[in-house]
């Protein structure tokens, strides 16, 4: 079943910064359940103060704009990172749990960056600057599974475990016009894509730079599907589908609200395909005028 999706969403403040922080908020919540798994084991006060940054990073994201104490942020960040190395060496038989924190560490400066920049700004961005962030993204994701699934890429074959992700960009061979924001939307809608289909399924992701400088993005999956009476309704914020909501998952249901969002902003179109237990494809297109 196909249906274009028109809702007023009547976003309040607060909710908008929700949606524009979930993306950094979901990489914390699975930042802090890792950091207390690992210091369940281990006895550092210095690291310990870590877990209170987390949590209290949380909270802020959760209730105002990230500019404010960016910098601070991103400092206190690279402290972490350097005390997580400096254990890593006394103790090496933790090294393979600190790489895995120091890999979403990694991912989390990488966002924080991206809000240096005006992320509903249309700018050239480098094709290789796209795939390498999903790429990342995954490698987090990946890792924190512990090999209960893996992320392949063609020409490899995925395994009885794995799934195959296929990231087609038709644009200038070295860089798309999109706005900043377009990271967030990828990594969101391919995250979901991966959450809610089956080990050994093809993810496909699709970027097209349209004739009028607009972009066009599918994400196809062979995933649970959405049931046809909620596809009208499912972009609502922190709205799951039904057949889905037993799923445990790090994240809040913003991910197709976010995707949702941000179309409507630059006048686009956003289409839903789905079916039970065959897949999903989202389609959305954005345009450089902005409402």
């Amino acid at each position: 079943m196909q249906k274009e999706i028109d809702l007023n969403l009547d976003l309040s403040v607060s909710k908008e910064v929700l949606l524009d922080h979930h993306s950094l908020l979901n990489l914390l919540n699975v930042l802090q359940h890792e950091l207390n798994a690992f210091l369940n084991k281990v006895d550092d006060d210095k690291l310990n103060g870590y877990r209170d940054f987390v949590v209290d990073l949380l909270i802020t994201l959760g209730e105002r704009k990230l500019e404010q104490n960016r910098d601070e942020i991103e400092e206190s960040f690279l402290d972490f990172v350097a005390d997580l190395k400096s254990f890593a060496k006394k103790h090496k038989a933790y090294r393979d749990q600190v790489d895995i924190l120091l890999d979403i560490i990694h991912v989390a400066i990488v966002r924080l960056d991206e809000f240096r920049r005006d992320r509903l700004e249309w700018q050239n961005i480098p094709v290789e600057e796209i795939r390498s962030k999903l790429r990342s993204f995954f490698k987090v994701v990946e890792k924190v599974s512990r090999q209960r699934f893996q992320i392949v890429y063609p020409p490899e074959i995925p395994g009885p475990n794995g799934f195959l992700i296929r990231f087609d960009i038709a644009a200038n061979p070295e860089s798309l016009h999109a706005p900043v924001i377009i990271h967030d939307v990828i990594r969101d809608l391919a995250a979901n894509s991966r959450k809610y289909s089956k080990p050994g399924s093809e993810i496909i992701i699709q970027l097209t730079q349209l004739e009028n400088n607009g972009i066009k993005l599918v994400v196809i999956d062979e995933g649970m599907g959405i049931p046809e009476d909620e596809i009208a309704s499912v972009v609502k914020f922190k709205h799951r589908g039904s057949n889905v909501k037993d799923i445990r998952s790090m994240g809040e249901g913003f991910g197709l609200t976010k995707a949702y969002h941000v179309c409507k902003i630059f006048n686009g179109k956003f289409v839903i395909e789905s079916e039970i237990n065959r897949g999903t494809t989202v389609e959305l297109s954005m345009y450089p005028s902005s409402t």
